[in-house]
């Protein structure tokens, strides 16, 4: 029997590839998306209409609606967040995801957004990675005391977010389809 899958950051750079992969491997899939995101980025209005098309529901909500994330998390078998990485608060907004998970209850596996280096060497990093590897970290560990099933990936650095940023140290938004090393 297939697993069922909610996918929390489903319309974010790696989230979306989760989403694809899930729908991919035929499990019943699920992705959580605030209200606001469609109407916000039209990129992501057209991702959630393909998703839809290819067989995943859209949930609408986000992690700051508790209420709502424990009823989307209840559906779930497993839970793949891809929460964004771009400051420790957001990093840490995965906290409510393993609040969420306890309270449903229920849920075989967790797997937080840890897409990256292994978050148990964050002392060693220069800022601002200690301070995000550091939120990831207290993530890794709020999991860990709350007895929560979980798969950890660490990738080592994720290229597609590194890659476009080299020699941009102004930060302007670049596009870039598909980076292979």
């Amino acid at each position: 029997m297939l697993s069922s899958i909610l996918v929390i950051g489903g319309t974010g750079m790696i989230g979306q590839h989760l989403v694809t992969a899930s729908l991919d491997a035929g499990h019943p899939t699920a992705v959580l998306v605030r209200p606001a995101t469609a109407d916000a980025d039209a990129g992501k209005a057209k991702l959630m209409e393909a998703f839809e098309s290819c067989g995943a529901s859209l949930v609408y909500g986000g992690i700051n609606e508790h209420e709502g994330l424990v009823a989307a998390i209840k559906q779930a078998d497993v839970v793949i967040s891809a929460v964004g990485h771009s400051s420790p608060e957001e990093v840490e907004s995965q906290l409510k995801i393993v609040a969420a998970i306890q309270e449903a209850g229920g849920v075989q596996r967790f797997l937080p957004s840890e897409y990256g280096c292994n978050v148990e060497l964050a002392e060693q990093m220069l800022e601002p990675a200690r301070s995000i590897l550091g939120a990831k970290l207290r993530v890794r560990e709020a999991v860990r005391a709350a007895g929560i099933p979980h798969t950890i990936i660490s990738s080592n650095w994720c290229q597609g977010f590194l890659l476009p940023r080299a020699g941009n140290p102004e930060g302007q938004k670049q596009t870039l389809l598909r980076t292979t090393v």
